[in-house]
């Protein structure tokens, strides 16, 4: 029982920071007319989830991410009713975020958090299909790493780096297009707290395929090494 209270509590404070320190990045980059610049809200996503997983990762699931809690169900390594209590403590700390960047006492960071800064939307030139896929490879790869830093000689700070760097790099590749979620409870804090839901489910969509096809190929591939 210890367990599992742990394991959601370390869920809403861990999700409530990323989610914090991410859209409040993305705000006060528009706040400032784009002086922060991409590769400063790139580097907040990044150090902020790289951080998280260092400081509750190793006592706790870690996951921080609803498509993650999913796809290590499909793939039997988590129970369908911790899944449940999982993703709904990612949602409420997601939740809290957006509520907590929206109530900040501040009318310039007020509009900056006003729909499209905190809400991501796909560009039209991109379309919902693309705007899916980059958020589905791009999870791929986060969600990879993931399961790689959970695999045993992999734990340790550095595979904290290698997710932190992901989603970074991905921040940098094609958040101007998307806003490289990768993680469905990064949209849906923000949508809470701004009221809007425009095409929030390219957020759950991509991010659930791409983890789910990342847990397939990492049991594959870890099974083959345990057989050899």
């Amino acid at each position: 029982m210890a367990g599992n209270i742990k394991d959601i509590l370390s869920e809403i404070l861990g999700v409530f920071a990323i989610v914090f320190i991410g859209a409040a990045a993305v705000c006060m980059d528009a706040w400032s007319g784009g002086k922060i610049g991409l590769p400063a809200v790139a580097l907040a996503h990044g150090l902020s989830l790289a951080a998280i997983l260092w400081l509750y990762g190793s006592r706790s699931m870690g996951h921080f991410n609803p498509a993650i809690t999913i796809a290590w169900l499909t793939v039997g390594h988590v129970d369908i009713l911790k899944a449940f209590f999982l993703v709904a403590a990612q949602l409420l700390g997601a939740s809290l975020a957006g509520i907590c960047i929206k109530a900040l006492p501040n009318n310039t960071l007020d509009v900056a958090a006003s729909a499209p800064q905190l809400t991501f939307y796909a560009l039209h030139g991109l379309g919902y299909r693309g705007a899916t896929l980059l958020e589905a490879i791009g999870t791929f790869f986060l969600a990879s790493a993931y399961f790689a830093g959970w695999s045993g000689k992999n734990q340790g700070t550095s595979s904290c780096w290698a997710v932190g760097c992901i989603a970074a790099a991905c921040t940098l590749a094609f958040g101007p297009l998307t806003g490289a979620a990768l993680n469905p409870a990064r949209v849906f804090g923000p949508a809470v707290a701004s009221g809007q839901w425009a095409q929030w489910y390219v957020y759950w969509i991509g991010p659930l395929s791409g983890a789910w096809v990342a847990a397939r190929v990492h049991e594959a591939f870890y099974a083959e090494k345990k057989e050899r």
